[in-house]
């Protein structure tokens, strides 16, 4: 979102109470006040420039802009250029305040002189018409570069998920072994382990061997970088195997990577978050392989 710069806020300001002493000399509004142009627009002024401020502004810029006052507090933010208040800490108020009194109009909120024009209903609601559209020319600008930068954000966004998962085509592409198809009829726990074997080899440990059966000391699959351990049940994986095998993985130099038909409990996700280990959940009937931490959907 391209925010306004200070000189743009001071601009606006001034623009808008031009508006409000205008529209009291000719005497479409009591009072040359934010809250009466307001009411000229039964209050869809003060709902769309909110909008606009709450969009175009940020917090350091409306703090740098305030006039010296010691007690504020963040809560307050979305008044700082309102109208609404006093005009030590509102910059609409200070402005308006000071263009009247340069007008001679008298002040924007102790005053309590009536309109300097006498009109009829008729002349009113001409003049109401001819008002809201100065306000809607004014805000117009402001409400079109919201949507403008809202726009490009989406877009931008598009284009980026685009981009990745081009690049992840790419990378599949360039993988000299092939993803497991699908197994319709399930897997054996030794076939789980197989399975897992045809995964580390499509994310790029070619090498990936399954151990020995009943010989393999909590490492179901080893490759020269990596030792991988397999659950294939129901139940959620513990931190305390997780953390097992990340042990073993380190007292060898090697990477630990945990394959699991379940899930795991948020702890050993914790864990595994910590110390960059990758987890996986696969489905033999499916052929699905997703990541559940950071370093295992890098990998994929």
């Amino acid at each position: 979102m391209t925010l306004l710069t200070s000189e743009e806020i001071d601009n606006a300001v001034i623009a808008l109470s031009t508006i409000a002493i205008d529209a009291y000399r000719s005497g479409a509004i009591a009072q040359p006040t934010f809250e009466d142009l307001n009411r000229l627009t039964s209050n869809r002024l003060n709902d769309r420039w909110r909008r606009i401020q709450y969009c175009l502004t940020t917090r350091e810029l409306v703090f740098h802009r305030r006039h010296k006052h010691n007690r504020y507090s963040t809560t307050e933010l979305p008044r700082e250029l309102s109208g609404h208040h006093s005009p030590e800490v509102d910059i609409f108020a200070a402005t308006m305040h000071r263009m009247a009194s340069e007008e001679g109009v008298g002040t924007t909120r102790d005053s309590r002189v009536s309109s300097p024009v006498d009109i009829g209903d008729d002349d009113w609601g001409e003049l109401r018409d001819q008002y809201e559209q100065r306000i809607e020319e004014f805000l117009a600008p402001f409400e079109q570069q919201i949507e403008d930068s809202r726009e490009r954000h989406f877009a931008e966004q598009a284009a980026e998920q685009a981009a990745a998962e081009a690049a992840r085509a790419a990378l599949i592409r360039s993988r000299p072994a092939p993803a497991p198809q699908p197994l319709p009829y399930g897997a054996s726990p030794r076939g789980a382990e197989l399975l897992v074997v045809e995964w580390m080899r499509h994310l790029g440990f070619l090498d990936a061997q399954a151990t020995p059966e009943r010989a393999d000391g909590g490492i179901d699959a080893t490759s020269e970088t990596a030792v991988a351990q397999v659950k294939h049940y129901k139940g959620k994986v513990s931190v305390v195997e997780v953390r097992e095998l990340f042990g073993v993985a380190a007292s060898r130099g090697m990477r630990a990577l945990f394959f699991t038909s379940a899930g795991y409990t948020a702890e050993a996700i914790a864990f595994a978050t910590a110390t960059e280990m990758p987890l996986f959940v696969y489905s033999a009937e499916l052929g699905t392989l997703r990541g559940m931490t950071a370093p295992a959907t890098a990998l994929l």
